[in-house]
């Protein structure tokens, strides 16, 4: 038996002037050429999208899950923007250019974008997880495990689960 194939891409938003603004160096439809090639050879292909964005609202957020949603991908990595020691999002972020947003936003945006993502799909991470003494801000990134308990707790208490906005409405195909 072969190995199996995964090709991670940094994808971070479908929308082309945030891709241009934090420098990707690729655009929306580079992304969907590449994960059409992959699926062409039969490799599996894992995208790692981003919340909070300079520039992007929750609802640009929400866009490029939906937009991820129509992509054959089978795994997906959620990410919250941390701010790192050292880096031009840094000095942005300590002259007040940019506002990392807050674990109550990104917990609500991390559930419902499980909703609309195919049940299918992988879950290979939904939160950010910055290296000891890399994190400027937010404060609340540093502990992994406090924002995958609030982002379970959320989907509990609304009665939502990975698919039910698109292919599993009727029941958790995880329970």
């Amino acid at each position: 038996p072969w190995p199996e194939f995964w090709l991670e891409l940094g994808v971070q938003s479908c929308k082309d002037a945030t891709l241009a603004r934090i420098n990707r160096g690729h655009s929306a439809a580079d992304v969907e050429k590449a994960v059409a090639l992959a699926a062409e050879h039969g490799v599996k292909t894992c995208v790692h999208l981003m919340a909070g964005l300079p520039g992007e609202s929750g609802n640009d957020f929400l866009d490029t899950v939906r937009w991820t949603a129509s992509l054959p991908v089978q795994g997906v990595k959620l990410h919250n923007l941390y701010v790192p020691q050292g880096t031009a999002l840094e000095q942005e972020w300590k002259s007040g250019g940019y506002v990392s947003m807050e674990q109550e936003e990104y917990v609500e945006l991390a559930a419902r974008a499980l909703t609309l993502l195919p049940s299918s799909i992988v879950m290979h991470r939904i939160t950010a997880d910055p290296a000891p003494g890399e994190l400027s801000a937010p404060g609340w990134a540093a502990d992994k495990g406090i924002t995958v308990m609030l982002i379970d707790r959320l989907l509990a208490y609304n009665d939502w689960w990975q698919g039910k906005d698109c292919d599993a409405r009727d029941a958790n195909p995880f329970l």
